[in-house]
């Protein structure tokens, strides 16, 4: 028996500790820039020496303004939980409903994707302007496609996936830079 894609799958434990080892780092990078970013201040500060930054506890300023991780963090909290809040509340009553189980104008749907919420999606706007859009929206598309397949045909013939022809790229790019910075 096939499952249907839109079941839930479970993960191994495995699988999911590595992204939530990811997650606790991004938020501890969020809540604690400084644990990267001083040292990226200090080495740019010997090429821009005025416009450092501060670094006191978890507040960054500078001439332009200031940084608060932890007062972010919390007003993005409170938007989420907010707005998280008000979704449980207003679908409080919410019922599971099956693919095939919900009715359109009192006509069951007769394929899978015509369930699908872009199901004809641009109808309204194909009826009322496709005489000026479509014509037009079409060529632009083939055109723009055209050009990328055309740059990347040409962008294949130096980057060819062999080591030898990027050795010759990166030598040739050397000499060129120095003889530029020769004055040629």
């Amino acid at each position: 028996m096939r499952k249907s894609p839109m079941a839930p799958t479970w993960r191994p434990f495995w699988v999911i500790v590595p992204q939530m080892i990811y997650v606790v780092l991004l938020i501890a990078f969020a809540l604690v820039p400084g644990i990267a970013l001083r040292r990226v201040d200090a080495y740019m500060n010997q090429f821009f020496p005025e416009g450092g930054l501060d670094w006191s506890g978890l507040l960054i300023s500078s001439q332009y303004g200031y940084w608060n991780p932890v007062a972010i963090m919390i007003i993005v909290a409170c938007i989420f939980l907010t707005l998280f809040a008000w979704l449980l509340f207003v679908n409080r009553r919410a019922q599971k409903v099956k693919q095939f189980n919900i009715v359109y104008a009192a006509e069951r749907p007769f394929r899978p994707e015509t369930t699908h919420f872009a199901w004809n999606f641009f109808a309204p706007y194909r009826k009322a302007l496709g005489f000026l859009v479509q014509p037009f929206a079409t060529r632009f598309w083939d055109t723009v496609a055209g050009s990328l397949h055309a740059t990347a045909d040409f962008t294949r013939r130096f980057y060819t996936g062999n080591g030898q022809t990027y050795a010759i790229h990166l030598l040739g790019f050397v000499v060129v830079v120095f003889l530029l910075a020769r004055g040629i």
